[in-house]
């Protein structure tokens, strides 16, 4: 079977919960609630209603809902007006729409050679 990336391989809908460990290959939505780690080379959408607790390790993260937690995103993280992030990030592209929070530091950077130099950090409010 072959797959476009986006693909949607999940969604938990409003009143579902899942405590543990989250894995999927390409696009996953949540309406309902998650607790614990997301881990993933694709991409994570917390819809308007969705509230994830926990560490998130992913190419691609889009919150309109509310994400507490570290975040680590190889690509990008996108918060949407209405939306909520509470946590640490790093990830080299991070656009906060108007009418979105963060709180928390922020590690923007290009490459993966990084980790060996100084990083830049940023608060944010």
């Amino acid at each position: 079977m072959s797959r476009r990336r986006g693909q949607l391989d999940g969604f938990l809908d409003a009143g579902s919960e899942l405590h543990g460990d989250l894995r999927f290959r390409d696009t996953f939505r949540v309406e309902g609630k998650i607790s614990g780690r997301v881990i993933s080379e694709g991409e994570l959408h917390v819809g308007e209603g969705g509230f994830v607790e926990a560490e998130v390790e992913v190419a691609r993260l889009f919150v309109a809902g509310r994400l507490k937690g570290g975040v680590t995103a190889s690509e990008r993280i996108v918060i949407a007006p209405g939306g909520r992030l509470e946590g640490d990030i790093k990830t080299p592209c991070l656009l906060l729409e108007e009418g979105s929070i963060f709180e928390g530091y922020c590690q923007m950077s290009n490459d993966s050679a990084a980790e060996s130099r100084p990083a830049s950090v940023t608060r944010l409010r």
